[in-house]
């Protein structure tokens, strides 16, 4: 599962630090087998998304595609991508407001990977879903970053944390329904 999460979104890949730490914590319980089983479980991740190349070279002659299908998103990976990601936030903005729900996106996820972390959530699963939604500021761009959100459970996990409230819970159920219907009145204006 974890090899085929990697496959269908690269960050599938930050699945191995929780497993890692599950596997680490459980070795001196384990049977060769399944401390066998478990470093399988850590590594296929890697192992499926270090094949993909492979696979494009095989079927396209280009064992770097995908480089090109995200250069269209306006994506490039650089260890400064954070710094064009924010000075060009206003020209993102004025070619796709949408872009400022990837934004507001990304600070309701920090501040439920905070929530999450309170209510003792491991640090290998705080930092596998950091991971998922900073890692893609890298590329110069905010856009998506609500989406990848969805792949964390730690920040599903921090909304619970916020739910055990009563007040708080009712006031997520009421921006959760107010959020649906506005994304599905919305639709159109996106996908004309």
């Amino acid at each position: 599962c974890a090899g085929g999460a990697a496959l269908a979104r690269p960050e599938g890949i930050f699945v191995a630090l929780p497993l890692l730490a599950i596997a680490w914590q459980t070795r001196r319980d384990s049977t060769p087998l399944r401390r066998g089983l478990a470093l399988g479980a850590v590594l296929a991740p890697a192992a499926a998304l270090a094949s993909y190349p492979f696979y494009l070279n095989r079927v396209l002659d280009d064992p770097l595609a995908w480089t090109q299908a995200e250069h269209a998103w306006g994506r490039h990976f650089t260890p400064l991508g954070f710094v064009p990601a924010f000075t060009t936030l206003p020209s993102q903005i004025a070619q796709n407001a949408w872009v400022i729900r990837d934004v507001a996106f990304l600070f309701v996820y920090l501040a439920l990977l905070v929530a999450a972390r309170r209510a003792g959530t491991p640090w290998p699963w705080i930092a596998a879903a950091l991971a998922i939604v900073v890692l893609p500021v890298f590329s110069g761009s905010f856009t998506s970053i609500g989406r990848f959100g969805l792949l964390a459970p730690p920040f599903f996990w921090g909304l619970a944390t916020l739910g055990r409230n009563r007040r708080a819970d009712l006031a997520i159920r009421a921006v959760s329904i107010a959020l649906l219907a506005a994304a599905t009145v919305t639709v159109p204006y996106v996908f004309p």
